[in-house]
């Protein structure tokens, strides 16, 4: 007896198996597809401060980096300001109000991640500021400039307020007095009212009068002989003052040469920012006072205007100590700006810095 047996598969059956694994494939893929995993999900945050401590009115930059591919991210920074879905993985954020904050990043539209930061009070850190404004020397005068600054270490705005005029955003600007009378001025640090506000109260005289009359000449009696009088009346006003009885000419004189000059503290200031808006500072300053000359001396060295600037830019990276002192010879019109400077100690790292030493 035969017992070999033989069996074939119909061709529909084959089909159908195909298509129902097909099927099965194409469901999984599918499955898979909508499945995506979350993966790591995360992200950090800093500051401009080294601390990265978040203050308020201050940026703060967060950044996500994912381990897969991503389409979308949006970011809830937790203080009901508007979520943002347009930045992408980096964005910036500022706080108005201190407090603690939960920050949510939502990636397509499902994976999420959240973290608490803490917002500190901006005063906090701006109460540590020590102003340094630098004003121009009294007495003021009507229709003159005058040169206002600040030095202070930290500032990141100034905001100047002359009497009720708008505010000016610069932190060394030139202001005019048009009329005589008491002034307030008041530089605002920071846009911190509270903590880093100085005001000042100037008095500001009138111009000078000059008495542009020709000199007074008595006429010669009946039209001849020499003129009487002796010549020039000293009587008269010269330079707003008059003469007074026991002051010769020479004294009237050697006081109409006195030159009006800025502080050494605003002088300090210009020759500071010297690489920036102090040179033009300067050269309104000689400018103005018909200075026909001037010498710089720098730790008793005498050097140039561009040499000056080459070593401030240097005493402003690594400075110590910086101290003005200027002299005039009021007969000539020139000025001695003496400067005494020092830079703090290099190092004892090797290779921490460079060598720490003004270049003229």
């Amino acid at each position: 007896m035969n017992n070999n047996f033989s069996y074939k598969l119909d061709d529909k059956v084959v089909g159908a198996m195909l298509i129902i694994a097909a099927l099965f494939l194409g469901i999984m893929a599918f499955k898979y597809k909508t499945k995506e995993q979350c993966g790591i999900v995360n992200f950090t945050f800093r500051t401009a401060n080294k601390e990265n401590v978040v203050y308020t009115r201050e940026q703060v930059y967060f950044s996500s980096e994912v381990k897969y591919n991503a389409d979308s991210w949006e970011w809830d920074f937790g203080d009901k300001t508007k979520t943002d879905s347009k930045s992408g993985p980096y964005v910036t954020h500022d706080y108005k109000v201190p407090g603690m904050y939960t920050v949510r990043l939502i990636i397509n539209n499902k994976c999420e991640f959240a973290r608490t930061i803490g917002v500190n009070k901006r005063e906090d850190k701006a109460k540590k500021l020590y102003p340094l404004p630098l004003w121009p020397a009294e007495p003021l005068t009507a229709g003159r400039e005058y040169n206002f600054g600040d030095n202070t270490a930290g500032v990141n705005t100034w905001s100047w307020y002359f009497d009720d005029e708008p505010k000016r955003q610069q932190q060394n600007i030139t202001y005019l007095f048009a009329e005589p009378g008491t002034h307030k001025i008041t530089l605002v640090l920071n846009e911190d009212p509270v903590n880093n506000k100085i005001e000042k109260i100037f008095v500001v005289k009138a111009a000078p009068v000059t008495n542009s009359a020709p000199i007074a000449i008595n006429p010669p009696p009946n039209g001849g002989g020499k003129p009487s009088g002796g010549g020039l009346n000293t009587d008269k006003v010269i330079n707003d003052k008059p003469a007074a009885p026991g002051r010769s000419m020479e004294e009237i004189a050697a006081e109409a040469k006195k030159i009006s000059t800025v502080s050494d503290q605003v002088l300090k200031g210009y020759l500071i920012s010297i690489n920036s808006s102090g040179y033009n500072d300067l050269k309104k300053y000689f400018k103005n006072n018909n200075y026909n000359n001037c010498i710089f001396l720098f730790n008793d060295k005498n050097i140039t205007v561009d040499q000056l600037k080459a070593n401030v830019i240097k005493h402003n990276e690594y400075g110590q100590s910086f101290d003005v002192k200027q002299s005039i010879n009021n007969d000539n019109n020139i000025m001695q700006i003496s400067i005494t400077a020092v830079l703090k100690s290099k190092s004892r790292w090797i290779g921490k810095d460079k060598k720490r030493e003004y270049p003229y």
